[in-house]
């Protein structure tokens, strides 16, 4: 889901005069997120002004530590605190990180983690720690793409908290920073794949029934509907088991027809608004409920499970680097002995040729244009049966896959 706001924003070291801002921006954030902090509002709305000076004088000036600002030009939206380590010389620590909640899921906060991880390389540090609040799903799911990872140590958020906290790190080491280039990038064709499916929801369907510039003829179609038969019957029959279902990326609505039928309850949700307007005027429904969501910041509202979630050509535009927190994620969105239903294009011998791949971007990206000509690039991974369900094995998935023949592998998917 892309933000929605455009204006330039600016990361920056804080300025020694700005501790009024300071303490406002502070604040707030202790108002808004008051289980991922250590302190509390309570406790630091009290401060005199000279603490409030002195934490801005020692965030523009101190050699061992830099606080950081996001600002944007209706103000300051963001903010984090880097501080070397005061027993271990290679090491920095992340504090104090907070997102203006309309600002997130817009690189505010990956821009702060990155101004902290080069601040600490140029101190000399090799590691970058942090500890986060292990219901915030979102923030981990930010550090883990970013490259932190969990040390599997947990402590209270504060003493006599029942929130716990998960300790990580990041290795700031040679390689680091190519990796965070890489990672902008696969963000950049994420953020393309969303516009290319706001934009072609008219032409959605097209390829799925044949029609314009995919109609190959009679010989072709046919064997092409062949499958999509196929595809369909096997959908359908686990759409009939009925319960409470998750729809992720539903589109226009292909699948939403089946599964709207049969559910006690529907959650459908897609990242463009377009093809959902277009799905909530065909099956709109009282057991059925629309939203626009980006899944990969997003989790059920009161932590809601589903007996089922159906995901409709959507794991093949998974990036690497975020399949396994996706699905990590997916396990707390199902109910006990739930499944999943998957469903892609397969990989065959004409896929390089059908799929071209993004010049010189990463390995995953590939090309996709609209009728009118408009090019996009899009995250595509093309998967055999056996390739999916040993990579689904290695995260802790089991699946019983198949193929329709050429096009499509699909099947259910349950914990392990």
């Amino acid at each position: 889901m892309a933000s929605q706001y455009d204006a330039p924003m600016e990361i920056r070291r804080i300025r020694t005069e700005e501790w009024r801002e300071l303490r406002e921006l502070r604040l707030r954030a202790l108002q808004d997120s008051p289980d991922v902090f250590g302190s509390a509002y309570e406790r630091e709305s009290t401060d005199p002004d000279e603490d409030w000076q002195a934490w801005a004088e020692a965030g523009a000036r101190d050699e061992d530590q830099a606080l950081f600002i996001a600002s944007a030009a209706d103000g300051w939206i963001g903010m984090t605190m880097g501080a070397r380590g005061e027993e271990v010389e290679d090491m920095a620590h992340v504090f104090a990180m907070w997102v203006d909640p309309p600002r997130r899921h817009s690189g505010v906060g990956t821009a702060l983690v990155d101004a902290v991880a080069d601040w600490a390389r140029g101190c000399g540090a090799t590691r970058l720690r942090l500890r986060v609040t292990e219901t915030n799903t979102s923030a981990m799911a930010l550090y883990m793409h970013r490259g932190f990872v969990p040390l599997g140590v947990r402590e209270p958020l504060r003493p006599g908290s029942r929130n716990m906290t998960a300790l990580m790190e990041l290795d700031l080491g040679e390689g680091s920073s190519e990796q965070a280039v890489a990672s902008q990038e696969h963000d950049e064709v994420v953020a393309e794949q969303m516009r290319y499916y706001e934009d072609r929801s008219a032409e959605y369907e097209d390829v799925w029934f044949r029609r314009g510039p995919y109609d190959l003829g009679p010989e072709s179609n046919a064997r092409w509907f062949a499958e999509t038969e196929r595809l369909e019957r096997a959908g359908q029959a686990f759409a009939d088991s009925g319960g409470s279902v998750l729809e992720l990326a539903c589109g226009t609505g292909m699948w939403t027809r089946f599964l709207a039928a049969t559910a006690e309850r529907l959650l459908a949700v897609d990242a463009s608004p377009a093809v959902l307007e277009i799905n909530r005027g065909r099956h709109s429904a009282a057991n059925v409920e629309f939203a626009q969501v980006d899944l990969w910041d997003w989790d059920p509202p009161g932590d809601e499970q589903f007996d089922r979630i159906f995901m409709g050509f959507f794991i093949s535009h998974i990036p690497p680097e975020r399949f396994a927190p996706f699905w990590d994620r997916m396990r707390g969105w199902l109910a006990p002995g739930g499944s999943v239903f998957v469903c892609d294009d397969a990989a065959n011998s004409s896929r390089e040729q059908t799929s071209p791949r993004v010049e010189n971007g990463p390995e995953h990206a590939h090309v996709r244009s609209l009728n009118d000509g408009t090019e996009y690039s899009i995250v595509k991974i093309f998967y055999s049966p056996a390739e999916l369900t040993s990579k689904l094995a290695e995260i802790g998935w089991s699946a019983d896959l198949a193929t329709t023949g050429e096009e499509f592998v699909y099947g259910t998917v349950r914990p392990g």
